[in-house]
């Protein structure tokens, strides 16, 4: 409703800011500005909070090693074997800090951030690669055609979450043909995390049309759980 309200031009400014790309870092006085709508990140008058409160967050994060830095799909892979609890705290299995220094690139733009993530796609740590291309959806579209060859060979990663990502981007950025066909095979996928993430980026991207007689299918498919059937509900309003 809100997308149609968006289109309709009835959000105001504050409604608008959900559809808006997210800048990197935000810093709010919860004080004065209850409802988070002045970001005072960029003004230097908060320099030194912001930095504070940026040491403080990063030392946080690394001592919680939050296992949320990896996919659904691989906490559904581990919750086979073991807790999720116990995989984070294994550092041979959990290399946190790399995966954490990853996944604090995504968000930032420019062509220094992308050489650095380019360089992380190559990583033999399915997280890293997973936040190196994750990154890349951040990017704006000169830096994702520069890298448009290096963002390709990631198309047939081992890894399906960074596979997936990377045919979204492909796909909403050049209409790829083999992304497409990837985006289809995962929104079919008996592994219901790879069909949500598949999906969810379907909701996205721009030209929907190839996709629709796929979700139209994948809506009827036994043993889909809600989260799928209620993401190709969403995919068909969308178009509607």
């Amino acid at each position: 409703q809100m997308r149609i309200d968006l289109r309709e031009g009835k959000l105001n400014d504050i409604q608008k800011n959900i559809f808006v790309p997210r800048p990197y870092e935000v810093l709010y006085d919860i004080e004065n500005d209850i409802w988070e709508t002045k970001n005072l990140a960029n003004n230097p008058k908060y320099e030194s909070v912001l930095n504070k409160m940026r040491e403080q967050l990063k030392t946080d994060v690394l001592k919680s090693r939050d296992i949320h830095f990896v996919s659904e799909y691989k906490i559904g892979l581990i919750s086979q074997k073991e807790t999720p609890y116990e995989y984070r705290l294994n550092e041979k299995k959990y290399p946190f800090e790399k995966i954490y220094e990853a996944a604090s690139l995504s968000g930032k733009k420019g062509n220094e951030i992308a050489i650095k993530q380019v360089e992380l796609l190559k990583s033999n740590i399915e997280e890293v690669r997973y936040w190196a291309i994750t990154g890349f959806m951040s990017q704006e579209q000169r830096i994702i055609d520069t890298y448009k060859n290096e963002i390709s060979k990631t198309l047939n990663d081992s890894f399906p979450p960074v596979s997936i990502t990377a045919a979204a981007i492909l796909y909403n950025s050049f209409s790829n043909k083999e992304s497409q066909e990837i985006l289809k095979k995962y929104s079919q996928s008996n592994n219901l995390d790879l069909a949500l993430m598949s999906i969810n980026y379907m909701l996205y991207i721009d030209d929907k049309t190839p996709f629709i007689e796929t979700i139209k299918k994948v809506q009827k498919m036994p043993n889909r759980n809600y989260n799928v059937t209620a993401a190709c509900t969403d995919f068909l309003v969308l178009i509607n």
